[in-house]
C-alpha cells in the first residue's frame, strides 16, 4: 500500500505540472481574442482543480512520511498504509488529478 501511496503521490503532481502546459496552449491561442464564457469558465475550472490537486498532493505527501516515521518501529516497511486517513487522503487526490487530467482536455478542446 505503500507504493501505492506513492505512485498515487508522483501522478498527481505529474497531472499537476502536466496539466499546466493546457491552460499554457489556451493562453497562447487566445491571443487577444476575449475568450468565450465557455473557455473562462474551463480555465477557471482548470485553476481550481490544478490548485486542488497541488494543496492535497501536498497533504497526503505529508500524511505519507508522517506515518512511516510514526510507525516505523511498530510495523516495520508498511507503516504507512495502516492510516484510514491517508487511505481517504490518496483517493481525493486521485480524484483531483483526475479532474486535472480531464478538465486539462476540454480547455484544448476549447482552445
Amino acid at each position: 500500500m505503500a507504493r501505492r501511496i506513492a505512485l498515487v503521490i508522483v501522478a498527481a503532481f505529474s497531472a499537476a505540472f502536466g496539466g499546466l502546459d493546457s491552460l499554457e496552449v489556451f493562453l497562447t491561442s487566445r491571443g487577444q481574442t476575449p475568450p468565450s464564457h465557455g473557455a473562462a469558465a474551463a480555465a477557471v475550472a482548470f485553476l481550481l482543480a490544478t490548485v486542488a490537486t497541488f494543496a492535497l498532493a501536498s497533504a497526503l505527501l505529508l500524511a505519507h512520511v508522517r506515518a512511516l516515521g510514526a510507525h516505523a518501529h511498530a510495523a516495520g516497511a508498511g507503516g504507512a498504509e495502516n492510516g484510514f486517513a491517508t487511505g481517504r487522503l490518496a483517493a481525493a487526490t486521485l480524484a483531483a488529478a483526475a479532474a486535472v487530467l480531464g478538465v486539462g482536455a476540454a480547455l484544448r478542446l476549447v482552445a
